[in-house]
């Protein structure tokens, strides 16, 4: 009998591991790149009169665990998440408040089961009520990364006291940033809202001292369920600014003493003592690449269709956003920038409120919102021993 089992054993084996290689991922060929994407929601968004206690999320593939952590609910409630593979339930763990629109949001903070991140968030919208909510609040944060960046509102600015510190106050609404910079927060009653962007490395929803932020110029109205959208600039933590700060202080305080006096004391020096011919070729490719690197110039004129009275204060960044060169502008007429290193450029337009010549993104106490800032569509090259002329800077409506 052991040789009638023995082929009935092998047959059975092989059929088990054909069907265990059905479920294997193909390998080769190139990796997947495309990051698993919700396709439904239950119940949809928009939904009136809510009365189940959980959301579940539906997705096109396998996502990570870490999905588990990218959920905000605003108004803030407590909830859980189940998990399973393509789904993930949103469980209230407490009794929603009647009459309101919630706002369940998906972030960006997760990946599929291929390590693909989202590059933008899901939000759903409900209410308890018969009416829902419909305003919302939109903007861009320029950012050198948006990692961690989240968008806070604060709801009745109108009220809030002087005394208000978002390094301890809780945001009433909260939404993770995608990776365009783009944000849309939703589902808002009309009225004015305070808005900070931060990047909130400990989930702790304050400002904290190592914490990069930006603060809106000024509060924002949601009037018929709509807002002007907001062009937000990321500016450094409070602690690099403090560094920072005591940086250009020592810099201006010990600049002229040491660097002129050494200038001065080897200049003779090294003029005399360094005399050497060059061959023709040598100082021909030298004076080639020194001319190459010859400054140029940039002009052209301002105008505010805008009529904010400045101060204007015109800035040319570079492709890594330092701050080359800088103007103060009139209200309209011409500009000008010389001695500008060879490169590509941008630029743009701070309202400079405290005319300190600089670009501040505000402080938190007592607090001070940022300053407006305006960036200019397009790149600008500037060439060596070259003036780029007829550069129009213009400010126009929101």
């Amino acid at each position: 009998m052991p040789s009638a089992t023995f082929p009935l054993f092998l047959l059975f084996t092989s059929m088990l591991l054909s069907s265990c290689a059905m479920k294997v991922a193909p390998t080769g060929g190139p990796q997947d790149r495309t990051p698993a994407t919700v396709t439904e929601i239950e119940p949809p968004s928009g939904t009136r009169n809510m009365t189940e206690d959980r959301i579940t999320f539906s997705f096109d593939d396998y996502v990570d665990r870490s999905v588990r952590n990218a959920f905000v609910i605003q108004p803030t409630t407590r909830f859980s998440t189940s998990y399973a593979g393509n789904e993930v339930d949103v469980v209230f763990e407490e009794p929603l408040r009647p009459n309101t629109t919630y706002v369940v949001t998906l972030g960006t903070d997760y990946r599929d089961v291929r390590g693909n991140t989202p590059s933008e968030s899901v939000a759903m919208v409900f209410s308890t009520g018969p009416d829902l909510d419909s305003g919302r609040i939109t903007g861009t944060v320029t950012a050198p990364s948006t990692k961690g960046l989240e968008v806070f509102l604060y709801a009745s600015a109108d009220a809030l006291p002087a005394s208000f510190d978002p390094r301890t106050a809780k945001p009433d609404y909260r939404l993770p940033i995608g990776a365009s910079g783009s944000f849309q927060v939703g589902g808002l009653k009309d009225g004015i809202y305070r808005v900070i962007i931060v990047r909130d490395e400990n989930k702790n929803t304050t400002l904290d001292a190592n914490e990069d932020f930006v603060f809106a110029p000024e509060d924002v109205g949601v009037i018929s369920g709509a807002a002007y959208p907001l062009s937000l600039l990321l500016g450094p933590s409070l602690a690099d600014s403090e560094r920072d700060s005591i940086r250009d202080t020592e810099r201006d305080s010990t600049r002229d003493s040491t660097r002129d006096s050494e200038r001065d004391s080897t200049r003779d020096t090294e003029r005399d003592s360094i005399r050497l011919p060059l061959k023709d070729s040598l100082r021909d490719s030298l004076k080639d690449s020194l001319e190459n690197q010859l400054p140029g110039t940039l002009s052209g004129t301002f105008s505010d269709s805008l009529d904010l009275k400045g101060p204007y204060l015109l800035r040319l960044r570079n492709t890594t956003g330092a701050v080359i060169r800088t103007a103060v502008l009139p209200a309209n007429g011409p500009f000008a920038l010389d001695s500008i290193p060879p490169g590509q450029y941008s630029l743009d337009v701070v309202i400079d409120r405290n005319g300190n010549n600089r670009y501040d993104h505000g402080t938190p106490a007592p607090y001070q919102p940022g300053e407006q800032w305006f960036p200019m569509q397009g790149v600008i090259t500037i060439r060596s021993r070259w003036s780029t002329e007829d550069v129009k800077v213009v400010l126009r409506g929101r």
